[in-house]
């Protein structure tokens, strides 16, 4: 990596507090380190994947097992070490070196394997095996061995070439806190402060991996440990399944502080057969950006199905009381996102719950009845009794009702559509 690629600090002074006199409480000596601000040379902001992974800062990538974390790392390493091309068309650097610091999987049956699968340049690939300790060796930990890792960054000066290294992973960066309390936020400042500078002063990308916990809320709050990881990182990336494809997976944007968010990615894991003949897996991307919702996916599975049924009693309702509509319409009527009220309306039309009217959707003509409908409100009225059986429209646009084999005593604010 060329010098001009690593930061230059403005010139620092330090500020001396003045001798107190008389109480002797505070001695005379330096108090802060300073920096004026015209003193500073601005620089423009540096990619590895323009708007999507920066140079010079900490990135993390956060998701469930199994949902292929790791062969999206793998797949960063594989661009970056023959300067193929991103995902979506953009351009890449030429051929640079990648630290691999990958403490789950065998660097022989998955790592290499992977990297092949990926059309890697595994000459350009180091993986940090362990940090030697006089006559034994031992597990790196970044609480003690940033300086370490610094040592073998190799500078576009170093080779011939000039494909330094621009990329260090770390997956999953959990396995390498040391002794450090991840929930404790100062001690996660203290040992992340450090990795994040080095990225900084030598103007590489760090790429790290976290799981999620098992909260639900704001994706901002489900990565493992504590807040601080995430502040960290200058850009965050969430993985989940797609509600509409389970073998489609997402990559959306939970944090962006850098670039402007132009939505995300989707992909699926293929098994493919590599040089050395073994079969492993690759990330496929597809070419066109997708929009969607991080805090939406990340959801755990059971409030996932819950807030789904809401949203499908919501739209019943609104269909009862407005009549056909189109998914935007609905969006516009519930103040909800429109991709996803697309998408619940869409599997509400297969799962024959809704019907298609052109553009629009209806409700079916033996329907659920609606607390809107003319016919319910009759009956509702004459009885005290909360409909829950079905109106038939004629094709004179008639309503009649249909009872249920038993009606329910009315409750308030209830509606007679059954929670789907």
């Amino acid at each position: 990596m060329s010098a001009e690629k690593e930061t230059a600090p403005a010139e620092e002074r330090t500020v001396s507090a003045p001798a107190h006199q008389g109480n002797g409480r505070r001695p005379a000596g330096p108090v802060l380190t300073m920096e004026r601000m015209d003193e500073v040379e601005p620089m423009p902001l540096r990619w590895l994947w323009p708007g999507v992974i920066p140079l010079g800062k900490l990135t993390m990538i956060v998701g469930d097992p199994g949902l292929g974390k790791s062969l999206i790392t793998l797949d960063l390493a594989a661009r970056v070490s023959r300067g193929l091309d991103w995902p979506d068309g953009t351009p890449n650097s030429p051929p640079s070196e990648v630290i691999l610091l990958c403490a789950e999987d065998d660097p022989a049956d998955t790592i290499l394997p992977r990297l092949d699968a990926a059309e890697a340049m595994p000459i350009m690939i180091n993986r940090v095996k362990a940090v030697p300790e006089g006559k034994r060796q031992r597990h790196f930990n970044l609480a003690a061995d940033t300086a370490k890792l610094e040592s073998v960054i190799v500078d576009d000066a170093q080779r011939a070439d000039g494909g330094g290294t621009r990329l260090i992973i770390v997956d999953p960066l959990t396995e390498y806190l040391g002794s450090i309390d991840s929930h404790v936020t100062a001690e996660v400042r203290a040992l992340l402060a450090p990795l994040t500078e080095l990225a900084a002063r030598k103007g590489i990308a760090i790429v790290a991996i976290s799981h999620l916990n098992k909260s639900g809320g704001s994706a901002m709050y489900r990565t493992t440990g504590s807040l601080a990881f995430v502040a960290a990182a200058r850009a965050v990336w969430a993985v989940g399944k797609d509600q509409e494809d389970e073998k489609r997976i997402l990559m959306l944007p939970i944090k962006m502080n850098l670039a402007e968010d132009k939505g995300g990615f989707a992909y699926h894991i293929e098994a493919v057969n590599t040089p050395s003949r073994i079969t492993a897996p690759r990330v496929i991307w597809e070419a066109d950006r997708v929009q969607g919702d991080a805090n939406e996916l990340l959801q755990p599975p059971e409030r996932k199905e819950s807030r789904m049924s809401e949203a499908r009693q919501a739209i019943l309702n609104k269909l009862g009381e407005k009549g056909p509509l189109t998914a935007a319409e609905i969006a516009r009527e519930l103040g909800t996102k429109y991709n996803t009220t697309k998408i619940t309306v869409r599997r509400m039309v297969e799962a024959g719950i809704l019907v298609r009217d052109g553009e629009k959707v209806t409700l079916p003509a033996l329907v659920a009845c609606s607390p809107c409908s003319p016919v319910a409100r009759e009956r509702e009225q004459a009885t005290g009794y909360k409909a829950t059986g079905a109106t038939t429209t004629t094709g004179e646009g008639e309503e009649t009702f249909s009872p249920p084999p038993e009606s329910t005593p009315k409750q308030a604010g209830a509606s007679c559509f059954p929670l789907l």
